[in-house]
């Protein structure tokens, strides 16, 4: 049985049931434990077929990445392996790469910074004076 009491358990188990929610696409209307055993008997027999029928179809979770998630996710609603705050931390950072952000866009269009432009890119420009900006952020007017 799945209890959960400090403040600290109670938002890595919240975490946990969130992923489960995300995972499947669905709420968790059934009781906890029937859900649990559902995600984790299909990860224990390694059975991908019942794992993709788990997984949320609109998703199009990688097989991989929900598997990996799904333990994760048992892990924090599992009162016996329920991690510390720390080494849950630790345990995301360690199995998912830290996200990189999107590459810089100016009105949609991409930034080429291997290909040095002599000048600014259009952005850059005032469209009223024509002239490059000294803060594009902040207008004037």
């Amino acid at each position: 049985f799945r209890v959960h009491d400090s403040n600290t358990d109670s938002n890595v188990y919240s975490f946990g049931l969130l992923v489960l929610q995300l995972l499947t696409g669905k709420p968790n209307n059934e009781p906890e434990i029937r859900f649990f055993d559902r995600v984790d008997a299909a990860l224990a027999r390694s059975d991908d077929d019942q794992l993709k029928h788990l997984l949320d179809e609109g998703a199009k979770w990688p097989l991989e990445v929900a598997r990996q998630l799904a333990t994760i996710a048992l892990d924090c609603t599992d009162n016996r392996s329920l991690p510390q705050a720390m080494r849950f931390l630790e345990t995301i950072l360690i199995r998912f790469p830290k996200p990189q952000p999107p590459p810089p866009e100016c009105f949609g269009s991409p930034i080429n910074f291997s290909n040095p432009r002599s000048e600014p890119p259009d952005c850059f420009c005032c469209p009223i004076s024509m002239e490059v900006m000294k803060d594009p952020h902040i207008a004037e007017d």
